[in-house]
C-alpha cells in the first residue's frame, strides 16, 4: 500500500478483510459493498480509527 508522501509498505492478512503492517502499529480493514468491491477501508492506529472512501 502507498500513501502519498510516504514510503510504500506491505500489508499482511489477519483475516479476509483485516490486514496489518509489520513495521508499524497499523491495521487496515476493508469493507465491501453489495458487489463485494472494497467501498472503503478503516485505518486503525494509536487507538484511533480513520475511514477512507473509495473514489472510483
Amino acid at each position: 500500500m502507498k500513501i502519498d508522501g510516504q514510503t510504500p509498505f506491505e500489508l499482511f492478512p489477519l483475516t479476509e478483510t483485516r490486514y496489518f503492517v509489520r513495521a508499524l502499529p497499523v491495521e487496515i480493514e476493508f469493507a465491501a459493498d453489495k458487489e463485494q468491491t472494497a467501498a472503503h477501508f478503516v485505518l486503525f492506529q494509536d487507538g484511533r480509527e480513520e475511514t477512507a472512501v473509495r473514489l472510483n
